[in-house]
């Protein structure tokens, strides 16, 4: 069985995609929020 000599970095690994979906779906609701204000290339 594959083992990592520090487990930390397994769980950091692990961190790197539910970072970069957090990152996503901040991005997409802060263009949903400017969408109300008016036209979004012209903010």
């Amino acid at each position: 069985m594959f083992r990592f000599e520090e487990p930390l970095y397994l769980y950091f690994l692990l961190l790197i995609p539910l970072l970069a979906g957090l990152h996503y779906a901040t991005n997409y609701y802060s263009r949903k929020r400017q969408m109300r204000y008016g036209n979004i290339e012209l903010l």
